[in-house]
């Protein structure tokens, strides 16, 4: 059985999938603003872990950044490696 992720993790893992995504493809807040039609101080709150995002603002997100919302709503792949390791998570 999957474990059930909390609210504050999936906002954690939101917020560090797309400043990853965002570093990976040499991107700003403000880029993805705009290339999804919504202001860069929501981005921002999003990249900080300070909102839920909304689905229709995942999938906007997914696709400016040509990855799937599952990618983005994922643990990240150093939290996997840690788990994995047998290291706490929060230690990641």
């Amino acid at each position: 059985m999957e474990a059930v992720l909390t609210d504050d993790q999936i906002r954690d893992n939101v917020a560090t999938n797309v400043r990853r995504l965002l570093r990976l493809r040499g991107w700003s807040q403000d880029q993805l603003a705009a290339a999804i039609g919504e202001e860069q101080s929501k981005i921002s709150r999003i990249c900080n872990a300070r909102n839920m995002i909304a689905g229709g603002t995942l999938f906007r997100i997914a696709e400016a950044l040509d990855a799937s919302a599952d990618r983005i709503l994922a643990p990240p792949p150093e939290a996997v490696l840690a788990t994995k390791s047998g290291k706490s998570r929060l230690s990641a």
